[in-house]
């Protein structure tokens, strides 16, 4: 990753922004009427609804007949449609460049994320931009999800207890969202991370810090584990770029319900980024398979010559060696079994991509992960929760993830019922953010411009 966002940051500009979308005002009133609502606060379909959004609110739910449209509302009519809340990402990364981030920004909404949790880059010069970003979003002034945004890793091998308290302080008052912990965080720096955090009301995310162990990540109240592979790199110093064969030999299954138990007892969040990892493997297979991909041209120019391209896609060149590969598929194998295990003990799960690192396009690696948790095993409803109303709790938030009066207007409008079909979520018929409509066309527009 740091390299990653290193070269974005060097690289030439290659796009320019989005054009603004217009912010609705106060007395702004659209009403969707005759429309199935798929709430997210049960596994349930309520029929013939009318949802009448003010302003980027949800002012009233009622049944078509009895529920009236307000004189001079914008009327949708849903019929024959499902309504469900906007979908969450809860693992991206900008790039930090307004020109590229944009572009992102636009993909993700066009195909129908609402919500984004930004883990931050590498602390690079003119940090500050995705908070630009995230106010001209929330403005009205360029389309995009709400941003919620860390900083930058911290990953201070010599951190003192007071200097994870100083950093903690520095990111509230820039005015970031959470906190992103790191591998090789000394284990002063992260009780003071975790300790100030929580008094601020900061989440603390990320991976397994190495010097703490997986144990004391868990019971030090870290909100969330950001890969489902961080269990096999702590516990077991599994290395999948290993060329030992003795690597896979290393995860054990025999702890797997030991894993699930305890971060189930924590309340730790897991974000599995199976898409990410199953990108991993298909770029060491066929790299020119995966780069054939259509929705591979809404990858900006400078990410994808950055990290892209044969010539620096790490995970061709370092991952197509064979003892490399294989354990790739085992370390993959590992945790399927262990989120089986964490499913059946309660964990609660998050989708996330980490796009737009190589083998994750914004927003449509979204769909993919959804597709990818009800392969194996989650219920379609499963799977939405974690796509949606999960990642509201997982932030301490309570104004989005559902369909119901009083939460942020992000609604994804369906033509087909995903919790029939999971794959239903890609027949996208409009998406609303923050009470901004965008139909079919204009969706559509938002593509077109964000095509290399």
């Amino acid at each position: 990753m740091k390299c990653f966002i290193l070269l974005i940051f060097l690289a030439a500009c290659s796009r320019s922004p989005h054009p603004a979308s217009a912010p609705p005002a106060s007395g702004d009133v659209i009403a969707i009427t005759h429309v199935n609502v798929i709430p997210m606060t049960s596994d349930t379909v309520l029929g013939d609804m009318t949802v009448i959004v003010r302003g980027e609110r949800i002012h009233a739910i009622g049944r078509a007949g009895r529920t009236a449209v307000p004189a001079g509302a914008r009327v949708i009519d849903g019929r024959g449609r499902y309504l469900m809340p906007g979908l969450v990402d809860a693992h991206i990364h900008l790039s930090n460049r307004l020109d590229i981030d944009t572009v992102v920004a636009a993909v993700l909404l066009a195909k129908g994320v609402t919500t984004a949790i930004e883990l931050g880059g590498m602390g690079l010069p003119g940090d500050s931009a995705r908070l630009q970003l995230r106010a001209a979003i929330n403005a009205g002034h360029r389309p995009g999800p709400t941003l919620y945004i860390a900083r930058a890793q911290a990953n201070d091998s010599a951190m003192t207890r007071e200097g994870g308290m100083r950093r903690v302080e520095q990111d509230h008052a820039a005015g970031y969202d959470l906190m992103k912990v790191y591998n090789r965080l000394s284990v002063d720096g992260y009780r003071g991370i975790t300790l100030r955090a929580h008094q601020l009301g900061m989440p603390v995310v990320g991976h397994v810090v190495r010097p703490a162990g997986l144990e004391a990540t868990l019971g030090s109240g870290q909100r969330g584990i950001v890969h489902m592979e961080e269990f096999l790199y702590q516990y077991f110093g599994f290395r999948s770029s290993d060329t030992l064969a003795a690597q896979d030999a290393k995860l054990d299954t025999a702890v797997i319900s030991y894993f699930a138990r305890i971060t189930a007892q924590a309340g730790t969040y897991v974000t599995p980024t199976f898409v990410t990892y199953l990108a991993m493997i298909a770029h060491a297979e066929d790299l020119d398979r995966e780069l054939a991909r259509p929705e591979v041209r809404y990858i900006p120019a400078t990410l994808y010559n950055a990290a892209w391209i044969r010539e620096k896609n790490e995970r061709s060149l370092i991952f197509s060696h064979p003892r490399r590969l294989h354990h790739l598929r085992a370390g993959l194998h590992y945790q399927r079994l262990l989120l089986h295990a964490m499913h059946r003990e309660g964990v609660p799960l998050l989708v996330g991509t980490d796009a737009p690192v190589a083998g994750a396009v914004p927003g449509f690696s979204v769909h993919y992960e959804l597709q990818n948790l009800v392969e194996l095993g989650l219920s379609p409803y499963e799977a939405l929760s974690a796509g949606t109303r999960n990642a509201a709790a997982y932030l301490g938030k309570d104004d989005f993830g559902t369909v119901e009066v009083g939460r942020r207007a992000d609604l994804l409008l369906l033509s087909s019922n995903p919790l029939d079909d999971i794959r239903n979520t890609q027949s996208i018929s409009g998406v609303m953010a923050r009470g901004r409509w965008f139909d079919e066309s204009a969706l559509a527009a938002l593509l077109a411009r964000s095509a290399r």
